[in-house]
């Protein structure tokens, strides 16, 4: 059974995940017109190149929730075999916290990217359009991102603990005769 929290994480990373899609679809599209539309009437449509650049973080921001919630990332699954479960479950928690600090650190980084934009008053090329919104989504996107991660580590201390409680009440004996990982 999964818990509120992860339900309601994974709810908020879906939505996220597919805003993105539709969005990376829509600007995808968008070439595509402008493409056309420069080939045949030698016309470009203003926005597309423009604020391309700025839809794309945003869509691609929005799409890092589900992925890190998702724990698709890479992992050296070899290192179990050769430690013991226990040190592995450690060791996936020990990452599971550094990518969360990392993550934390890109967030603010870009509320402060986002503020400078703000100072500097910069806008687009073409259109005039402040940059700044879009990269506070960014910077709000990477946020939620945190926070998915705090409960991928939510999840890897329970796992960690669970593994702790089993190996506790499993007889050293029959975790010998099963041949089961626990031993060292």
């Amino acid at each position: 059974m999964l818990s509120p929290l992860y339900t309601s994480a994974r709810f908020i990373a879906r939505t996220l995940a597919q805003v993105g899609f539709l969005l990376l679809l829509a600007f995808a599209a968008a070439t595509l017109i402008d493409g056309l539309s420069r080939g045949l009437f030698h016309r470009p449509i203003d926005g597309v190149r423009d604020l391309g650049d700025m839809i794309v973080a945003v869509a691609v921001s929005c799409c890092f929730p589900q992925a890190f919630l998702g724990k698709q990332n890479i992992a050296i699954a070899f290192i179990g075999t050769i430690v013991g479960r226990r040190l592995d479950l450690a060791i996936d928690l020990f990452v599971a916290l550094a990518v969360a600090v990392v993550t934390g650190l890109f967030a603010w980084q870009f509320i402060v990217h986002a503020g400078t934009l703000v100072e500097s008053s910069e806008v687009s090329p073409l259109m005039g359009v402040p940059k700044a919104p879009f990269w506070y989504v960014v910077a709000a996107n990477m946020t939620i991102t945190f926070f998915m991660q705090i409960v991928v580590c939510i999840g890897e201390i329970q796992v960690l603990l669970a593994e702790r409680r089993m190996s506790n009440t499993i007889p050293a004996a029959l975790r010998t005769a099963a041949g089961s990982p626990h031993h060292h």
